[in-house]
């Protein structure tokens, strides 16, 4: 990549303090910036840097930049929220690489399946029968995708991901390596003679757009009906969701968290890492959950913080540690 300064600016309408024919050709962190790189200032604790970075031009927060001392040696982009502006600096960059869009010789596509035009597929991928993949999309190598499964336009779906029959998967998204799409919930019968009787499993996964989800993580499909993860969640690596969760658009979940079955996680709620989620039970939109909590009952309360297992409102867990440090110091 180069940009100059000047073409930066252009991007975020920002003001430019000193050359603004500053060219760069890589962004990385304040303190391991070489020449010409772009770095950023968006922390105060890291403003300390600002006097030492090697990086010729520092994409800086407005309310930070009239607190350090300028260089006649460096130039300052200044917007509103350095960090916002990174992220979308990083998503042109990404979105300028060249993919190549082709079919490798050495996959595997079966009867009546639909591909359009600019679509990668790599090698030793499988895709069964009557599944369709939109225009932009690029599956990784040794990707298994079932029957009827459906990708919407412009996905990233890399190496080493199962997907099983009958998977929905919206526009835009983002599935990481050794993902499992579509597995059987983990539902069994105790008979009489104690042993357990399987639960079959007919419904599917339905994933909205924007979605990405993390590394290693499992996504089991309805007994019936569908598994819903809706528009723009994000999910870690390693996470469990089981047969028919619903999990509202916006949410984020952190990585080790469980969710046990027909759990209703509404939207722009924010999870933990390492929480666990009972089955058959809802959360209200906007809860912040925070991690190693255990969720035992229904959250009906809309945008509160709870913590602790089992979970509760965290200004009054909060109360109760500091009470029994006084009782403790008491006695």
């Amino acid at each position: 990549m180069t940009y100059t300064a000047h073409d930066i600016a252009i991007l975020f309408n920002a003001n430019i303090i000193g050359c603004s024919s500053a060219r760069v050709h890589n962004i990385l962190p304040i303190e391991k910036a070489t020449e010409n790189c772009l770095t950023f200032l968006a922390n105060e604790k890291y403003l300390s840097f600002c006097a030492t970075t090697n990086a010729n031009v520092i994409l800086i927060s407005s309310k930070l930049f009239h607190k350090i001392i300028p260089s006649f040696h460096k130039t300052y982009i200044v917007v509103e929220d350095a960090y916002i502006a990174l992220q979308q600096l990083l998503q042109l960059v990404q979105q300028q690489r060249t993919i190549e869009y082709n079919i490798h010789s050495l996959s595997c596509i079966e009867h009546n399946t639909m591909i359009d035009k600019n679509v990668g597929i790599d090698a030793f991928v499988y895709i069964g029968s009557d599944s369709m993949i939109a225009e932009y999309s690029h599956i990784g190598s040794h990707t298994h995708i079932g029957k009827n499964v459906i990708i919407g336009r412009n996905c990233r779906i890399y190496s080493g991901v199962h997907i099983y029959d009958n998977v929905v998967i919206g526009n835009n998204c983002i599935i990481h390596s050794g993902v499992v799409l579509g597995s059987d919930g983990f539902g069994f019968t105790k008979q009489n003679d104690g042993t357990y009787l399987k639960v079959p499993h007919f419904g599917n996964i339905i994933i909205g757009n924007d979605v990405e989800i993390g590394s290693n993580t499992t996504i089991d499909r309805a007994t019936l009906g569908s598994t819903i993860i809706d528009n723009g969640v994000k999910l870690d690596n390693l996470i469990h969701i089981a047969h028919n969760v619903v999990i509202g658009e916006n949410t984020v979940i952190a990585a080790q968290t469980g969710i046990s079955g027909s759990t209703i996680i509404g939207k722009n709620c924010m999870i933990g890492g390492q929480v666990g989620f009972v089955g058959h039970i809802s959360v209200a939109d906007g809860s912040k959950i925070n991690g190693k909590s255990g969720v035992t009952k229904s959250i009906k309360i809309p945008n509160m913080t709870w913590d602790g297992n089992p979970v509760q409102p965290f200004h009054k867990l909060k109360r109760q540690q500091i009470l029994m440090k006084q009782l403790i110091e008491k006695y």
